[in-house]
C-alpha cells in the first residue's frame, strides 16, 4: 500500500509538470475552448525524465518473461475546469469523511480522498501518436480518444480501471483483440479519487461505511488473491487520465 501511494504521488508530480511543446500561433491562441480540448495530448521531449518514470510504472505489473516494447509515451493535458472538477470531487470526499461518524479508513479519506494510481487499457484506431499527431479523434471505436474526451464531459457513465497495467492489457486483449479488431493498444495511467469503496464478491455487496454510501466499487471475479484488481469508478470526475503508453507485445510465454 505504501509503495502504491508513493507511485501515485510521483504520477501526480509528473502530471503537474509542463512539457515542452511548439509555441502557439496567433490563430491557435484565439481558438475556442472546444478546439483547445481536441489537442488533448503532447509528447514529452527526448530526454525528459518523466518518460523513464512512466515507463517504469507501466512495466512494473508485467510478468518478466513477456517481451514488451514501449513505442510512445504521451501526456494528457487538461484545462483548468477539468482539474478543478477533479479537486472539487476530492474536497467533497474529504468533507464527507470529516463529517462521518465511521472511523474506518476516515484518516486516509480526509488526507487525500483515497487517491490511487490505476490503469485502463484501450485501443487506438486513429493516428494519435503517429508522426507527431496529437489530435484527439471523435471515433466511437477509438478507446483512447474516447477516454481522454470523457474527462472533458459531465457524463455519469462509470469507468472500470485496474490495479496494474498487465491486468489492463489482459482486459483490452480479451474484449477487443480476440474479436479481431485491428488496432494499436495503449494503457492509460490515471489518478483516481477512490473515496469510500464498496465491493462485489460472489454476487454479494460489501460496503465500507455504516450509511451505505460509496464512491467506487471493487469488483472481483473470485480468482484474485486480494479481490482488488478491478475498480469501478462511479463518478467520472473522480478520474484524471495522465499519461498514455502506446506499446507492443513482442512475445508471450
Amino acid at each position: 500500500m505504501v509503495e502504491r501511494c508513493l507511485i501515485a504521488a510521483s504520477l501526480t508530480a509528473l502530471s503537474n509538470t509542463n512539457t515542452t511543446s511548439p509555441p502557439a500561433s496567433p490563430l491557435s491562441r484565439s481558438t475556442s475552448r472546444a478546439d483547445r480540448l481536441v489537442k488533448g495530448v503532447t509528447q514529452p521531449i527526448e530526454g525528459d525524465s518523466s518518460i523513464g518514470i512512466v515507463e517504469t510504472i507501466f512495466r512494473s505489473g508485467w510478468p518478466k518473461e513477456i517481451g514488451l516494447t514501449v513505442q510512445k509515451v504521451l501526456k494528457v493535458n487538461h484545462c483548468d475546469s477539468v482539474l478543478n472538477k477533479f479537486e472539487e470531487f476530492r474536497n467533497k470526499v474529504k468533507l464527507n469523511a470529516a463529517n462521518s461518524c465511521d472511523g474506518q479508513l476516515m484518516e486516509r479519506l480526509i488526507v487525500d480522498g483515497n487517491e490511487l494510481l490505476r490503469f485502463q487499457g484501450a485501443l487506438i484506431t486513429c493516428s494519435l501518436g503517429t508522426n507527431g499527431d496529437s489530435s484527439i479523434c471523435y471515433k466511437k471505436c477509438c478507446g483512447v480518444c474516447r477516454m481522454i474526451r470523457s474527462s472533458f464531459t459531465v457524463e455519469d457513465a462509470p469507468e472500470l480501471v485496474h490495479e496494474n497495467s498487465w491486468k489492463a492489457h489482459e482486459k483490452v486483449t480479451n474484449d477487443y483483440v480476440a474479436k479481431r479488431v485491428c488496432a494499436r493498444r495503449a494503457i492509460i495511467l490515471c489518478r483516481v479519487i477512490a473515496g469510500r469503496v464498496g465491493g462485489y464478491h460472489r454476487q454479494e455487496l460489501m460496503v465500507i461505511g455504516a450509511d451505505g454510501r460509496f464512491d467506487s466499487l471493487v469488483a472481483s471475479d473470485g480468482d484474485d488473491s486480494n479481490g482488488s484488481d478491478k475498480l469501478m469508478v462511479l463518478n467520472p470526475r473522480a478520474m484524471l487520465p495522465c499519461f498514455v503508453v502506446i506499446y507492443e507485445v513482442n512475445c508471450l510465454p
